[in-house]
C-alpha cells in the first residue's frame, strides 16, 4: 500500500465547491455517487493542480476539515467505491478492510489459490510450513526453492498470507 502524502488544507479548501459539484447527492441508494474521472475498482478521483486524490478521502477531509491520519483510510461502510457521503465513511486500516469484505456474504476478497495472482498450491504451502517447522531448511533456502521474495515467505510462514 502507497502512503499518502499529507494533505494540505490551504492548497484544498478553494477546490470545494468544484468537488462538491462532482457528487449526486440525490441518488436512489443514499450514497452521495462522485460522477467524474473514476480509477479501477470505482473509486472517484479528483486532482488539484499536479496532485490526484480519491473523492473518498477528500470527501472526509473536506467534511471533517483536517487530515486523515497516517496508516488510515477512508474505508467506505456502504460497499460503494464511488460514494463520497460523510456518513458512509469512516476510518480504518486497509488490512481491517480486506478481513471484513473476505467475512460479507458475496466478498471480493480471494486468498490461497483462488487469489489469481499465486504462484503456489495450498500443498506446497502445508509442505513449507512443515519443512520449517521441523527446523530442515532455512527461510532463505525455502525461499529460493520456490521463486519467492524473502518478506513473502516469512509472511506465508507467519500466517499473514495463506491463512
Amino acid at each position: 500500500m502507497t502512503k499518502a502524502r499529507p494533505i494540505d488544507w490551504e492548497e484544498i479548501q478553494p477546490h470545494a465547491n468544484r468537488f462538491w459539484q462532482k457528487v449526486d447527492t440525490e441518488d436512489a441508494s443514499g450514497c452521495w455517487v462522485w460522477t467524474a474521472a473514476k480509477k479501477s475498482g470505482g473509486y472517484g478521483v479528483f486532482r488539484i493542480g499536479e496532485r490526484v486524490y480519491t473523492a473518498s478521502r477528500l470527501a472526509w477531509v473536506y467534511a471533517n476539515q483536517m487530515d486523515i491520519p497516517p496508516r488510515l483510510k477512508a474505508m467506505h461502510l456502504c460497499d460503494n467505491p464511488a460514494c463520497c457521503r460523510p456518513e458512509h465513511l469512516a476510518l480504518g486500516r486497509q488490512q481491517g478492510r480486506m478481513v471484513e469484505m473476505c467475512i460479507k456474504e458475496g466478498g471480493a476478497y480471494v486468498t490461497g489459490e483462488g487469489h489469481g495472482r499465486t504462484s503456489l498450491t495450498a500443498k506446497q504451502v502445508i509442505s513449507m510450513r512443515r519443512e520449517y517447522a521441523a527446523g530442515e531448511v532455512t527461510q532463505r533456502a525455502l525461499a529460493d526453492k520456490y521463486g519467492l521474495p524473502l518478506g513473502t515467505l516469512a509472511s506465508i510462514l507467519a500466517g499473514d498470507n495463506w491463512k
